[in-house]
């Protein structure tokens, strides 16, 4: 089974093989009939309208039009037709067929697939610069022929020189016209502007031209870590914070903590989580004065006798106490992580300057966030790695793509340059060690990945022809 659409009591699907089935729900009856001669069926869906059950099928090599209750094929397209390939398609309330194809045109057709409007069909590829609709291939052969040059310190090439190298590669002839259309829609002046004092700069400079959200993120975490920024400025967007340097994302905590504050009243959930986290960032007398701010005030007076003790507990000068006292603390804070009160634990733990014993049971527990969030802000930069890079290895089993850009701010660029290669980003990792061997953290790449980053550049051009 390939695809599968639902309306009401109706059920509708296809296979690999070309298959159109029609299941009813409510009668639990189901047929199947080999489709048409258009391959398999890659996506199916219903007319919106209400009581309307016409379904539209994307094929291997064209689009269907079905009654699915008499499983009859009402019209239609094949691909060969408009010379080019469907990206998405949909059926609008009246019937008609609208197909989202690799130039960018919009064709919306009757429900026979006789009559076609488009928007201005393929010229828009000569106007409208667009690399979401380039195949994979074709991305990463322009990303290539656009940043060789680059990675060997040179002026970007022209866009003639662009289209004169697609013309000797081993791509199809629509490919190659439909690149060099595009290409010609940025022009000189556009690509001149991709020139940057460093390498890691202008492979960012690219992948924001070719619309390469991870690439960006990845490029500007390695420019960051080889080309830093006065003052532990970054370049990355706040939703990558856990990548800021230790000092800026206190402050950024801090900011965040301090707006929630002023709002004034707030819940005892709440108050209790602005208490763990001022104890976390060490504002221990902030918390202290929330905590007696709370038993002071009477609609909270079932917590009096708790916020009372807290507010004790934390007054106190915990650095300067007793090893009796601190081994006391230390069980209780266990003791309470082990019964479930991890968040009470963990803040105890980081009372007696335990904070990288706080990030292991973090870990353990499977809060691998809230110990990164506490290494930042609390530990020094080198225990801070070595909370980041356990992550590092965590996260590679979930999420490469993360994972990668850790591993970049921590500079393991050997682990980054294999875990490149592993998931077929060989321009990419070509590129990172352009920019890397320069500067002193050049050793750091194995010569094994080296070799095995030299074979992988060969194949890809041997694939693609360069």
């Amino acid at each position: 089974m390939s695809a599968m659409a639902w309306k009401e009591d109706l059920l509708v699907f296809g296979d690999s093989d070309g298959q159109f089935c029609a299941w009813n729900l409510q009668s639990k009856t189901s047929n199947c009939c080999k489709s048409s001669d258009l391959g398999e069926i890659r996506n199916v869906q219903f007319c919106p309208r209400p009581g309307d059950f016409t379904v539209l099928a994307l094929q291997a090599e064209g689009a269907s039009v079905w009654n699915p209750h008499k499983l009859i094929c009402l019209s239609k397209l094949r691909l060969d037709a408009i010379g080019m390939r469907v990206v998405d398609l949909s059926l609008l309330e009246s019937g008609v067929p609208v197909l989202l194809t690799t130039d960018g045109c919009a064709r919306i057709y009757d429900a026979g697939f006789s009559t076609l409007a488009s928007n201005n069909e393929r010229q828009i590829a000569g106007r409208l610069f667009c690399p979401t609709l380039w195949s994979t291939s074709s991305t990463k052969l322009v990303k290539y022929t656009l940043l060789e040059q680059v990675a060997f310190d040179q002026p970007p090439p022209s866009v003639e020189t662009i289209v004169e190298r697609l013309g000797r590669s081993s791509i199809d002839e629509f490919e190659r016209s439909l690149l060099g259309e595009q290409l010609r829609c940025l022009g000189d002046p556009l690509l001149s502007g991709l020139d940057c004092s460093s390498l890691a700069g202008r492979c960012r400079l690219v992948a924001q031209l070719l619309g390469e959200q991870w690439e960006v993120n990845f490029w500007t975490v390695v420019q960051d870590a080889l080309e830093p920024l006065s003052n532990e400025t970054v370049r990355l967007p706040n939703c990558l914070d856990y990548l800021f340097p230790s000092g800026q994302f206190r402050r950024v905590e801090w900011a965040a903590l301090s707006s929630s504050l002023s709002l004034g009243a707030a819940g005892r959930r709440q108050t209790r989580n602005h208490v763990a986290t001022l104890v976390l960032l060490g504002q221990s007398d902030a918390a202290v004065e929330l905590l007696l701010a709370e038993t002071a005030d009477p609609t909270h007076a079932d917590t009096h006798y708790e916020n009372g003790l807290q507010a004790c507990l934390l007054a106190a000068d915990h650095r300067h106490s007793s090893a009796h006292c601190r081994r006391t603390i230390q069980l209780v804070a266990t003791n309470w992580i082990a019964a479930g009160r991890l968040l009470d634990g963990i803040w105890l733990l980081c009372l007696i300057d335990k904070q990288m014993d706080a990030c292991r049971y973090l870990q353990s527990f499977g809060y691998w966030e809230q110990s990164v969030w506490l290494a930042k802000v609390a530990l020094d930069d080198q225990r801070c790695a070595e909370v980041m890079l356990k992550w590092a290895e965590h996260l590679s089993s979930i999420d490469l793509t993360l994972s990668l850009l850790v591993l970049a701010f921590l500079r393991q660029w050997d682990a980054v340059v294999r875990m490149l290669l592993d998931i077929g980003q060989t321009t990419v990792a070509w590129l990172l060690v352009r920019a890397v061997q320069p500067t002193p953290d050049g050793g750091s790449i194995e010569p094994d990945s080296l070799d095995r980053l030299n074979r992988s550049v060969e194949a890809f051009r041997a694939k693609y022809g360069l």
